[in-house]
Order: C-alpha cells, then sequence, then structure tokens
C-alpha cells in the first residue's frame, strides 16, 4: 500500500538537462529570428507573417516541438534509470 500512494519524483539531472534544453532552444530561436530580419524590420521587434521569410514562423515551431521532445524523453529516461537503481517500477 506504501508504494502506491509514493511517487517518483524526477531527478535532478533532468530538470538541469530540460533548462538546458530551453537554452539552446532559445539561442536557435533567436539566430533563426536574427536571420529573418528584412529592411522594414531590422531588429525583429515584431515578428508576424509580413515581416518574416515565407517559413521562419514553421521553423520556430519546429524549434518549440524539438524542444519539447528532447526535454520530455530525457525525463523519461533519467526517470526510468532512477526508478531502477532504487529498484522501483514506474
Amino acid at each position: 500500500m506504501e508504494q502506491s500512494t509514493r511517487f517518483i519524483s524526477l531527478s535532478r539531472l533532468s530538470g538541469i538537462l530540460a533548462g538546458l534544453t530551453a537554452l539552446v532552444g532559445v539561442a536557435f530561436g533567436f539566430l533563426k529570428i536574427r536571420g529573418a530580419a528584412t529592411e522594414e524590420n531590422p531588429l525583429m521587434v515584431r515578428l508576424s507573417m509580413h515581416t518574416t521569410q515565407p517559413y521562419t514562423i514553421q521553423e520556430l515551431l519546429l524549434i518549440g516541438i524539438c524542444m519539447l521532445i528532447v526535454s520530455i524523453t530525457l525525463g523519461i529516461v533519467l526517470t526510468y534509470k532512477k526508478a531502477s537503481e532504487k529498484g522501483q517500477k514506474i
């Protein structure tokens, strides 16, 4: 009964790696936005479909989806690792 109420917390390393994944994603997004700057909007203060290159929005969404997949995958793998070290099931 005790095991059914316990919660396996995420490992600390998974939180750190999720944060690093977010930082890498932000860097890719920043570089993508800077590369999409136009003469009308040189600093990309406003990101809209009219002031960007055609695929900028899609590429930013792809970066976000990739970050989400990597973060969730790392969290699951490291949680399984932590559970197996403690001899627990997930």
